[in-house]
């Protein structure tokens, strides 16, 4: 991996280059804007395709976060 574009669709996401859906490569980056860039790498095997429910669980893990981060007294839009 050299860093261009499609080297890694994590990389790409957070250059906003498409991957998933808008909806989708935003909240991945909100997910990373929240410092947790390593929970995403962990949980997630890019080089596969997406399960069907994953929007709903990219939704719930950022929700997750924005309450933790909130707890720890993050401002958070």
């Amino acid at each position: 991996m050299n860093g261009k574009r499609g080297d890694h669709p994590l990389t790409d996401i957070l250059h906003h280059a498409p991957v998933f859906s808008p909806n989708l490569d935003d909240m991945i980056r909100e997910i990373d804007k929240l410092g947790a860039k390593r929970e995403i790498l962990e949980k997630i095997d890019w080089f596969a395709p997406p399960p069907p429910d994953f929007e709903h669980q990219i939704r719930t893990a950022l929700e997750e976060l924005r309450r933790v981060r909130r707890e720890q007294g993050w401002e958070i839009d």
